[in-house]
């Protein structure tokens, strides 16, 4: 999965509008448990990033179901103008590290350069900040997220400005999304925004980091995860 707008994880919760100036779009918080409209969306992603970005719809209702696994809570910010679908941002919040991650990212060419992906992406934060002051997993609370975590192409406009414009972090190994869920293995580079922490991971977090996405994100078996996690330790002494 990856957080790229132009590339390539409840039922009641409050809706947002924010009304960008000159058009009609609005934002809201899908019911995942509508499974039309999740299908919706799964389509909207594979239009906008290609098939083999996208994981097939029976593990991406999966993906983004809060039923799946309760260390994780998923969400699904949408934009929606004249009664269509016009940019999607997938995210989730993992208990067990206060972090959050951007799983997908779309938007459509008729309303790119009007500040949906920007919008999509603040309205996303607001959640999984809602969602760390609400982690009963850590009885002390948190008050933010510490870092918000993406996976990006290390060629892509976004790269640079995760990089250049928002501070961010890079795990200095080789990061690879699983082949699972449909998904093939692809090298990307995984990027940590600090929100509440503004000094890199330690080893040690960062390591735990990449497991809880391997194991909450991507569902990976004890095997899978091993094999996976191998691969991180043998090429962060490499570079």
């Amino acid at each position: 999965m990856t957080d790229v707008r132009n590339q390539r994880s409840k039922t009641g919760e409050t809706i947002l509008v924010l009304p960008i100036k000159k058009d009609s779009t609005h934002y809201q918080m899908a019911d995942e448990t509508d499974s039309s409209f999740i299908l919706n969306v799964h389509d909207f992603l594979v239009t906008e990033l290609g098939i083999n970005k996208v994981e097939s719809f029976n593990d991406f209702k999966l993906t983004t179901s809060k039923k799946t696994d309760d260390l994780i809570v998923p969400h699904v910010s949408v934009s929606i103008s004249s009664n269509k679908l016009t940019g999607v941002v997938i995210g989730a919040y993992i208990k067990t590290t206060n972090i959050g991650i951007l799983l997908y990212s779309a938007v459509h060419n008729s309303v790119r350069g009007r500040g949906v992906y920007s919008n999509l992406k603040s309205y996303m934060l607001e959640q999984l900040n809602s969602d760390s002051r609400e982690n009963e997993y850590d009885k002390g609370g948190y008050k933010l997220i510490d870092y918000l975590v993406s996976e990006v192409e290390h060629d892509s406009w976004l790269f640079k400005k995760y990089t250049d414009d928002w501070g961010s972090f890079v795990a200095d190994f080789e990061y690879l999304q699983p082949a699972v869920q449909g998904l093939g293995a692809r090298p990307l580079k995984l990027v940590l925004q600090p929100i509440n922490k503004f000094v890199p991971p330690s080893e040690l977090t960062l390591k735990t980091i990449v497991i809880e996405i391997y194991r909450r994100v991507y569902r990976l078996t004890n095997l899978e995860l091993t094999t996976y996690m191998n691969n991180v330790v043998q090429s962060q002494y490499s570079i």
